[in-house]
Parts: structure tokens; C-alpha cells; sequence
């Protein structure tokens, strides 16, 4: 190459840092560390556009020179010397080539303006080689001068870049680590966030808390309560009432014997599903005997029976009451299930918001780690 890579990594001594760094100082420390390289990295791109502009400068003086040259007087062949006149004005054109190529370069950050001038230079040398070393076969001082400008050129500008190329190193680094700093911010900043979000889930959860808290107390007031005891004693009054009918109506069907009233009418399908209704469920048979089909095939079998005990004991399934449920319990139950689903939903979700912090509490450190790691390349007992 005819500029060094100068930006290839090599191994160098690193540098002791003059202080150990706070994390919440870090941002202004490294904001003028890396206001000191850049001030100093554009001290060294003012000494590269001197040296383009001088270099450009020198170039052009000895571009006309070469245009004057000539070889008529020469005793080599004439197809020789063709040869090489044509090669000379090929190499003025890559001079006058590269001199523009220079001086379009805008001086932009540094490293693309070190690249750019690396590049125009690189393709000079590959394009001009071959077509230098013909022309040297006839010409060789005016094109020997022309050549010692361009090492010269290249030989002080990798000199300047070897002695900058810790600084340039150390901006990039940096501006890495800036980046680092930024994303640690940003992990700090969600973490914040979700910490808030779980203290207000506890907030939420206490509240519930307190509240389902008040409703078991009141819960266990009512049911001290004269109104809820004399629900329960209604309750078992009729719990009571509905076990003497329940237990009336089994009698019953103990005195039917259905299986011998059965025999009776086994041909006849139609009386016979009237008793097979019954000995499936006698109470419900009963119950929706309103013509009392049952009475009516009793007698006819002659078989002596209490035709109004089968009416009274019919009457009373009709007028038995159901168990009913404490409208009062029933609301304070439904209270406290949503209460406890408020709970359980509440507490899944602060779950949740606890294991996102610890994901970003994991992801802190190392972001920090990653910070140590790269200051210890810049600043050697750099630690935070």
C-alpha cells in the first residue's frame, strides 16, 4: 500500500488512568477526555490539509516540466521512445488525477478523511506502477523528482498518523463506550419505570388487602347477627319439615309395592307405564300425579289403601320449600371471590414486574462490565 492500513489494531502499551471514576461522574469525565482528543484530532487534520495542499502545490509545479520533455534527440529506437512518451503522459494523467482526487476531498471526521486521502493515494499507486517503471527506461530525473515528492509525502504523512493513532483509537473507544453509557441509561431508566410500576402494584395489593380484610370481619359480624340467625333457624325448619315429607313418602312407596301392583297389568302398557314412572321416581311421579292415576289403579287391584293420606302427603310435596341461600352470604361470598381474583391478578402481574427488574438488574451489570472492560483499554486502572 502506498499509505499504511493505519487503522488495523496493533497491541500497545496502555495508559494509567490519573483517577478512579464514579458511575455518576462518568459521563463528564469521558465528555471532556473526549473533547481533548478531538481538539487534538483536529490539530492533526489542519496538518494534513497543509501537507495535501503543499504536496498538491509541489505536484503541480513539476507537471508542466514533465509535459515539456521529449526524447527526439534520443539515439533509441523510435518505437522505444514512443513507448515511453506515451507512458509519460498516461502517468501526467494519474498526476493531474490524483492533485484533483486531493482536493475534492471535503475534511470531514477524521478517520473518513484519512481513509478518503488513503484511498485516492492507494489507487494511484496501483494505476501508476507499471506505467512509472516504463518510463524510467528513458526518463529519470525530472520523473525520479516527482517520485521522491510522492514518498516523501508518504513517508511524513504515515509518520503523523503513527504518532496519532492512540488518539484516534482512544475517540473511537470512547465513542463506544458512550454508547454503552447510553444503553445503561436507557436499561435504568425501563427499570425505574417497572420499580414504579410494582410499587404501585403493591399499593394496589394492600388496598385489596385491607379491604377484603374489612369484608371477612363484616362477613363474620352478620353471621352473629340476629338477622342471619334467624335465617338458619328458618333454614332448619325446613330442612326439618321437608325430612318428615321425604320420609312420608317413602312409606308410601313401601305400602304401593309397586312390583306386585306391576303384576296386574302386564298386559296392559299403558297402566303399566304409570307404575314403571313411579318406581323410577316416586316423588316426582306423585308430585305430577294431578289426577291421581295412581289412586285409580289401586283400586282396581281391590287392594286396601288410605286414599287420603296418598292426597294429604301428595299436597304436602307440592307445598314443601326448597333450602334457600342467605342473600347476604351470597353477596359477601361474591365479594370476597372477586377480591381474591383481584388478589391472584395483581400479585401475577407484580410477579411479573419482579422478574423484568431482575432481567434488568442482569442486564446492568453487564452493560458495566462491559463499560469496566473497554475503559480499561483507554485508562489502564480505569474501575467504576
Amino acid at each position: 500500500m502506498f499509505i499504511f492500513d493505519f487503522f488495523k489494531r496493533k497491541k500497545k502499551e496502555e495508559q494509567p488512568a490519573k483517577e478512579k471514576i464514579r458511575l455518576d461522574s462518568i459521563n463528564l469525565f469521558v465528555n471532556n477526555e473526549l473533547k481533548n482528543l478531538n481538539e487534538k484530532s483536529e490539530g492533526f487534520k489542519s496538518e494534513m490539509i497543509k501537507m495535501i495542499s503543499q504536496f498538491s502545490s509541489e505536484i503541480k509545479q513539476k507537471i508542466p516540466e514533465l509535459k515539456m520533455l521529449n526524447l527526439d534527440n534520443r539515439r533509441e529506437e523510435q518505437r522505444l521512445k514512443e513507448i515511453v512518451m506515451t507512458n509519460l503522459y498516461d502517468y501526467i494523467s494519474y498526476l493531474e488525477k490524483l492533485i484533483e482526487d486531493l482536493e475534492k476531498i471535503e475534511p470531514k471526521e477524521i478517520e473518513l478523511y484519512i481513509r478518503d486521502i488513503q484511498s485516492v493515494f492507494n489507487r494511484f499507486s496501483k494505476n501508476s506502477r507499471r506505467i512509472y517503471d516504463k518510463v524510467t527506461i528513458l526518463i529519470g530525473k525530472e520523473i525520479a523528482e516527482v517520485r521522491n515528492i510522492t514518498k516523501k509525502f508518504a513517508k511524513e504523512f504515515n509518520e503523523k498518523l503513527t504518532l496519532n493513532k492512540e488518539n484516534f483509537e482512544k475517540i473511537n473507544l470512547i465513542k463506544t463506550l458512550q454508547d454503552k453509557l447510553i444503553e445503561l441509561e436507557e436499561a435504568k431508566k425501563i427499570q425505574n419505570q417497572i420499580e414504579n410500576s410494582t410499587a404501585n402494584f403493591k399499593q394496589k395489593i394492600a388496598k385489596i388487602e385491607e379491604k377484603k380484610q374489612l369484608t371477612e370481619k363484616n362477613y363474620e359480624e352478620y353471621k352473629k347477627s340476629n338477622e342471619s340467625k334467624k335465617f338458619i333457624e328458618e333454614q332448619g325448619k325446613i330442612k326439618q319439615e321437608n325430612k318428615i315429607i321425604n320420609e312420608d313418602v317413602l312409606k308410601l312407596k313401601r305400602e304401593f309395592n309397586l312390583k306386585d301392583l306391576a303384576k296386574n297389568f302386564h298386559n296392559d302398557s299403558k297402566k303399566n307405564s304409570i307404575i314403571k314412572k313411579y318406581s323410577e321416581n316416586f316423588y316426582d311421579s306423585l308430585k305430577e300425579d294431578s289426577i291421581f292415576e295412581i289412586i285409580s289403579l289401586l283400586k282396581e287391584t281391590n287392594k286396601k289403601f288410605d286414599e287420603e293420606k296418598i292426597k294429604t302427603i301428595r299436597q304436602k310435596v307440592l307445598e314443601q320449600k326448597n333450602l334457600g341461600e342467605d342473600s347476604k352470604t351470597k353477596e359477601f361470598n361474591s365479594l370476597l371471590s372477586n377480591l381474591e381474583s383481584e388478589l391472584k391478578e395483581e400479585h401475577d402481574e407484580n410477579e411479573n414486574e419482579n422478574e423484568k427488574i431482575l432481567k434488568f438488574e442482569s442486564k446492568k451489570k453487564q452493560i458495566l462490565t462491559k463499560i469496566e472492560e473497554m475503559g480499561k483499554k483507554i485508562w489502564n486502572d480505569f474501575k467504576i
